[in-house]
């Protein structure tokens, strides 16, 4: 009952489906992409917004040291949600 739910290309928790299934789907589809151009000043742009981003955790009265972080995007802005979707609409 619970398999027309799920999305098609969850691997986890499915009869004759695993990591290495994900992983022959995703270099696939990493293979089938590699000689399509990427515009580079975009991905500069990109890479330069997602770097070296300072930040911190509040609670209460209470603030945490700054750190810098190299990985995610920023939660609470609005490019996030879009680099997001381009990162795994792909995987459909």
């Amino acid at each position: 009952m619970v398999k027309p739910f799920l999305d098609p290309l969850q691997f986890a928790y499915q009869p004759r489906l695993g990591v290495e299934d994900a992983i022959i789907y995703l270099l696939n589809r990493t293979y089938a992409h590699l000689d399509k151009p990427v515009d580079a000043p975009l991905v500069s742009w990109i890479v330069n917004y997602l770097t070296g981003r300072p930040q911190y955790v509040r609670l209460q009265h209470c603030v945490s040291d700054r750190v810098v972080s190299n990985t995610g995007a920023p939660q609470g802005t609005v490019l996030s949600p879009f680099l997001f979707t381009l990162y795994t609409t792909d995987f459909n």
